[in-house]
């Protein structure tokens, strides 16, 4: 046995060794992968926005979410907040740095919007930094309310760090391989 290794050249042990680690980081990444955390934010101040203006007019504003949640990959839920009023439509949108908005719900005129049981799970795109929420509206003519009281959580899924880890630590090894190739 010995004699058959003695037989393979550097650069086949390598392949092989390289072709071990790639197997090792290609079968654990699906078992991580499929590990999930949630990041809960929770709001620590109520917020209460009149959502007026012209009529057929759009309007945009931004409900900023500190610290940034860093590779956010999924909306799970926010557990209350709505919109209440009579006329105007809006739409609910996720904010990212790395990507464009990511649309969780739209209401039409004359419907009510209550976040926690009208918002499904959604997944998003990639894993990106989540900013905060956009709400747009347009009035018809009259205004609504959007309130998010205090004590609600918004939830969000990223990726559990061992799947990190793994890629990392293929990647230290595949590096120290090559150094080895140089010496």
């Amino acid at each position: 046995m010995s004699n058959c290794i003695k037989m393979i050249s550097p650069s086949q042990k390598r392949l092989v060794a390289s072709l071990v680690v790639g197997a090792f980081i290609f079968l654990a990444r699906p078992i991580n992968a499929l590990a999930e955390a949630t990041f809960v934010y929770t709001f620590n101040d109520a917020i209460n926005l009149t959502l007026d203006g012209p009529r057929s007019t759009s309007y945009t504003t931004f409900i900023p979410v500190t610290p940034n949640i860093l590779n956010a990959d999924a909306f799970v839920s926010l557990s209350g907040g709505g919109l209440t009023g009579a006329e105007g439509f809006a739409t609910l949108f996720a904010r990212f740095l790395e990507q464009p908005d990511v649309e969780l719900g739209w209401w039409g005129v004359f419907q009510p919007a209550n976040f926690a049981s009208d918002l499904t799970p959604l997944t998003f795109s990639a894993p990106a930094t989540f900013t905060g929420l956009v709400i747009q509206w347009s009035p018809e003519p009259q205004s609504r309310q959007l309130s998010i009281p205090v004590g609600t959580t918004l939830t969000l899924s990223v990726p559990e760090p061992t799947t990190a880890a793994f890629l990392a630590a293929g990647a230290v090894v595949i590096v120290s391989l090559s150094r080895r190739r140089r010496d």
